[in-house]
């Protein structure tokens, strides 16, 4: 039924052919998407790095609520296990960024008192891996960013530049919102 409407109304009312998407906005269209598809890439990476956690150390999951933080993924860098958080001198975790002395202590109590049951060298090597995995996926999710903005600065003049006087519609959001209605 529906085809025979749609053929009816092409034959009937003969609409005009519908404007080709100029490539401006085709290559917006087509970062946006890569985008999209990185970010999704980017949780999975999370999910497998608190999946993995949580049989090594499950309590850092109450400790930091954002295990994709930098400050986190420095901290587990350095010290892949709660053996390696709890023999750590407490200062030189305190140094690390957005740490300081009050939550290292907390993380290296409950480092002690871990209940994870992965433990050696080997699950100290899957942290690291999921570690990096993750800060690439970041990486590349932030190049991505980059280049969307430079796309949407190199569209022409239109009516999509008005995006950008809304209140809190920034640069990135625009050009997300013009990448899927145009």
């Amino acid at each position: 039924v529906d085809s025979l409407a749609c053929a009816r109304f092409a034959i009937v009312e003969r609409p005009p052919a519908t404007p080709a998407t100029p490539a401006e906005f085709a290559l917006l269209r087509d970062l946006a998407g890569a985008l999209a598809g990185q970010r999704k890439q980017t949780t999975r990476s999370v999910n497998r790095l608190h999946n993995h956690l949580a049989r090594v150390f499950p309590e850092l999951a109450v400790e930091a609520s954002n295990l994709a933080a930098d400050w986190v993924l420095t901290l587990l860098d350095r010290y892949p296990s709660p053996e390696r958080i709890a023999a750590a001198r407490s200062d030189s975790i305190a140094k690390l960024p957005h740490v300081g002395a009050e939550r290292a202590e907390q993380l290296q109590t409950a480092a002690r008192g871990s209940t994870g049951s992965l433990r050696g060298p080997l699950a100290e090597a899957l942290v690291r891996q999921l570690v990096d995995e993750v800060r690439r996926s970041q990486k590349a999710e932030r190049k991505l960013f980059e280049l969307l903005e430079q796309a949407y600065d190199a569209l022409p003049d239109g009516g999509h530049r008005q995006l950008e006087t809304i209140v809190g519609i920034g640069k990135r959001t625009a050009a997300a919102l013009v990448a899927k209605i145009v």
